[in-house]
């Protein structure tokens, strides 16, 4: 299983967001998100990539708790967010190395990743652009 999610459930103050959300994911399956504004599509994703902690239940990635996990876990699986994560003051090449750092990776592996990730996205010229330079497609290329 590379996702299991049990019993998620969160409040804030008097409104309970999410109530005891469960599902699975096996390897090779996807899953969507979707429902009206409001009703905790965000809180749910903000607990799934531990941004923000659930009142009651349990995270799991490949059967580990993602609390207890995190970092090895967070090294696993990519996320893309719908705010901008980029720090614009910072190169894009530094924004990298930011991130990679966040999940464990070694320097050694993320230098060779960025470098084959900006040649196969055409953006070998924009490393050293700081990312506020960037086009809005260029901040979004996945």
């Amino acid at each position: 299983m590379v996702l299991e999610v049990k019993n998620i459930s969160k409040s804030y103050g008097k409104l309970k967001v999410l109530k005891e959300v469960s599902f699975d994911l096996k390897r090779g399956e996807y899953a969507a998100i979707i429902g009206k504004n409001g009703v905790g599509k965000t809180t749910l994703l903000n607990i799934l990539i531990g941004l923000i902690l659930s009142d009651y239940g349990l995270v799991k990635y490949f059967g580990k708790s993602f609390t207890d996990n995190m970092t090895s876990i967070l090294y696993k699986i990519g996320i893309v967010l719908q705010q901008h994560t980029l720090d614009f003051d910072l190169s894009v090449n530094k924004n990298l190395i930011f991130y990679a750092d966040i999940h464990g990776m070694s320097r050694a592996k993320s230098r060779q990743k960025i470098d084959e990730l900006l040649t196969r996205f055409k953006l070998n010229d924009f490393r050293k652009y700081k990312a506020r330079n960037l086009s809005g497609g260029m901040t979004k290329t996945s």
